[in-house]
């Protein structure tokens, strides 16, 4: 059982270092989840889909938000008037939670997507996702040994140079 849960933990860190960016069809970085679940292509292309409205959804919100925490910085280091500081600030912190809100709401509309079966498939990485900080604290103190595709030198991501693999060049005399 400790074994199982640790593998999936090793699993699952592999896949959340590789961070978002579905695009519709499996890919190097989607294929083991697409295996793991039993992913159909079209479960696939729909996830892809969702994705990418949520960047589009998202998008206006967050160059407003760029825009308001400039307007927020430039005031301040001017000495502003605290009104409008005080807008400024609970126009950030609205544009924040409309953001949160699209977020959440297209991630219920992409869980709709799985089956029971996937869905709990998935509670279990993120079980093991939510170990991820202890299983690199194992690592960095070599208690675990990393899975074979880290120990050839590559990431999680798939690159080289993954932070479980740093060495050190040898010293010349």
């Amino acid at each position: 059982m400790i074994h199982r849960m640790l593998c999936m933990s090793v699993f699952a860190a592999s896949l959340l270092a590789q961070g978002p960016g579905w695009r519709g069809s499996a890919s190097p970085r989607t294929d083991a989840l697409k295996t793991y679940l039993a992913l159909t292509d079209a479960q696939v292309a729909s996830l892809g889909q969702l994705r990418q409205q949520q960047a589009q959804a998202i998008k206006p919100l967050r160059q407003t938000l760029m825009e308001k925490q400039q307007a927020l910085q430039t005031q301040t280091l001017a000495g502003g008037d605290a009104a409008a500081l005080g807008q400024l600030l609970l126009d950030v912190q609205n544009l924040r939670k409309q953001i949160s809100d699209t977020q959440t709401s297209l991630r219920s509309q992409t869980l709709g997507v799985l089956t029971t079966d996937q869905k709990t498939k998935l509670q279990s990485l993120q079980d093991a996702a939510n170990l991820q900080p202890a299983i690199g604290g194992a690592m960095a103190l070599n208690l675990l040994t990393p899975p074979q595709s880290l120990t050839a030198g590559q990431g999680p991501s798939g690159a080289a140079g993954s932070r479980f693999m740093r060495t050190r060049p040898a010293r010349q005399n």
